[in-house]
Parts: structure tokens; C-alpha cells; sequence
């Protein structure tokens, strides 16, 4: 993993702005080790993207830095599975109160675990299901984010609730994506959105919640 890391270093040095401080780095690192460590039994990432995981998946979960000019206040990660993109979003941005959603258990537990050991005092876990987490309490972010989780208009339209008038919701266009057929359903419920290039080079469409 230490090629992908150099790697990783590499394209933050070239892109990103003013780079990251050593406490992330830090903290983005034994993310990592913990990830890796998980993948083979918890399927957290596909086992051929262990050797991958800093350029593909933490990289990418950074790409959202290209479109806020200032960290949200509160932003929620839906089906977070192994924290991404929400953990490394919440080492970038300890400003921000982040909620890691995940509805299985097994994944739910690892990023207890996770966020203990790391002392990621800006971040919660809530291990239950959308509707569930819909339904609970006033408006309350400010930002959502949405990766490798399927039907992702309706979630939007799910979680509107908990959002404050103006809250982003973005979602990583991945490979094999049907921008089409999403932007089709995203009209249904009467939203649009927008295509981005991320600060690493990954799609990203996003709008209003």
C-alpha cells in the first residue's frame, strides 16, 4: 500500500490547496490501516481496491472539497459502509459535525470502533435505517452526501426533512453511471441537479436538497 500512498501524497501536493495539515495526514493514514485491515471480512471496498485504497477511495471521497467555499456546519454520510466519504470529509473539515448513516450492523459497529480509535470527536454513527433517521427531530444539515448507494433521488427526497432551506445534497458519479436515468428520476421530485468536476478529477452531480 505504500505506492498508492506516495501516490496519494503526489496528487494532494500537485492539486489541492495549501495541501493537508500533518494531523489529517495523520489521521487519513491510520484510516487506512483500518480499512485495510476490515476489507476481507466486512467487504467495507471491493478486495481488488486494497492495493488502490488511497487513490481510489479516499481521493475520491475528497472530491466535494471543489464545491463548498466553506465546510458545512452538519452533513450527513448515507450508507456510509466504511466511512467513506464522510470520515476522511470529517479529518478535512474538523469544523463540521458529521453523521455517518449505515443500517447493517456489522459495518455500523466497525465505525464505532473506527471513530473511537481514531478520536473523531466531530462524528457520529447512527446505525439505522433512512426513514427511521428521517423522521427523528428538527432540520439539522446542512450538506448530504451520497456514494455507491442505489436510487439516490428518492433518498434526497427522504431526507429533505432534516435539511435546512438551502442544505447540498451531492452524489458521486461513478463509473457505468446513467446520468439520464438520474436526472429523469431526479425531476419526479421536482429537483435538478448539476454535473462537477471533483478537486481530484471525480464526477460529482449535486443541487438542493
Amino acid at each position: 500500500m505504500e505506492l498508492d500512498r506516495l501516490a496519494f501524497l503526489e496528487t494532494l501536493a500537485a492539486t489541492s490547496e495549501g495541501g493537508l495539515s500533518p494531523l489529517a495526514l495523520e489521521h487519513l493514514d491510520r484510516f487506512a490501516s483500518l480499512l485495510f485491515e476490515r476489507i476481507p471480512t466486512l467487504a467495507l471496498i471491493s478486495k481488488g481496491d486494497r492495493r488502490t485504497l488511497y487513490t481510489r477511495h479516499l481521493l475520491d471521497s475528497l472530491n466535494p472539497l471543489a464545491l463548498f467555499d466553506r465546510a458545512p456546519e452538519c452533513a450527513l454520510d448515507i450508507g456510509s459502509g466504511g466511512g467513506l466519504p464522510g470520515i476522511p470529509l470529517a479529518v478535512v473539515w474538523p469544523g463540521s459535525r458529521v453523521v455517518l448513516l449505515e443500517s447493517r450492523e456489522k459495518k455500523g459497529a466497525f465505525l464505532e470502533r473506527t471513530v473511537r480509535t481514531m478520536g473523531l470527536r466531530n462524528v457520529k454513527v447512527a446505525c439505522e435505517r433512512l426513514e427511521e433517521h428521517a423522521r427523528k427531530g428538527e432540520p439539522l444539515y446542512n450538506a448530504v452526501f451520497i456514494r455507491a448507494v442505489a436510487d439516490t433521488p428518492r433518498l434526497i427526497d427522504e431526507i429533505a426533512p432534516r435539511c435546512h432551506p438551502g442544505a447540498r445534497w451531492v452524489y458521486f458519479a461513478g463509473g457505468g453511471f446513467d446520468r439520464e436515468l438520474f436526472r429523469r428520476e431526479l425531476e419526479i421530485t421536482g429537483r435538478t441537479g448539476e454535473e462537477a468536476e471533483g478537486r481530484f478529477g471525480g464526477r460529482l452531480l449535486y443541487g438542493s436538497v
